[in-house]
């Protein structure tokens, strides 16, 4: 993906990816939008948080079925904007 090369293979990566998520409310412009806008990116660029939580099962209104959600601590994610996104 690092690769400039890899650039033109972005959309079909897309198409192939969106075939193995249950769901999502980004389309396929969506996710190769993202994608685009990130191509220019170092790997020093890119920092990995975790949210704190835990995972639950709830009833999704649009698709009418139980799904697993990410349930955040609030306290936690409030810690980690605090510690890594203000001045």
């Amino acid at each position: 993906m690092l690769q400039p090369g890899n650039v033109t293979k972005i959309p079909a990566l897309v198409g192939t990816l969106s075939q193995y998520l249950v769901t999502t409310n980004l389309s396929q412009s969506d996710m190769l939008s993202l994608a685009l806008g990130v191509k220019d990116f170092e790997a020093g660029q890119v920092h990995y948080y975790q949210v704190p939580g835990h995972g639950a099962m709830m009833m999704d209104p649009v698709v009418k079925q139980q799904l697993w959600y990410w349930i955040p601590d609030l306290q936690g994610l409030k810690d980690i904007l605090q510690a890594h996104f203000t001045n």
